[in-house]
């Protein structure tokens, strides 16, 4: 399941400091499911294993690279992943957008 990183940005968020809980909105997995209060993060290493349509030393944008898949998901037609340079977390550094898991191997 993906989170959207935009989640804690939203227009909701009060100037003062506040607890997950005493907001409006809740996040929510990529299928729509609220992210329960007591959910911690699985973390592992992965190898791309599927194809990519470009390459690290030639990332897309961000924003370009989530929006172009998130079209080809929408379209039912993603094939291929995409490399991307961070914008907000991690700046600078490189990740990857993949249409699903069988694009990755768990190490």
């Amino acid at each position: 399941m993906i989170l959207s990183f935009f989640f804690n940005a939203m227009e909701d968020v009060p100037e003062e400091d506040y607890y997950p809980t005493k907001r409006k909105k809740r996040a929510v997995y990529s299928d729509g499911t609220v992210i329960p209060f007591n959910s911690k993060p699985i973390v592992f290493k992965v190898i791309i294993i599927g194809e990519m349509s470009n390459t690290i030393d030639k990332p897309y944008s961000d924003s370009m690279a989530n929006g172009i898949m998130n079209r080809q998901l929408n379209l039912e037609n993603a094939k291929r992943g995409y490399y991307y340079i961070n914008t907000y977390e991690d700046n600078g550094s490189i990740s990857a957008v993949v249409p699903n898991k069988s694009f990755l191997q768990i190490l």
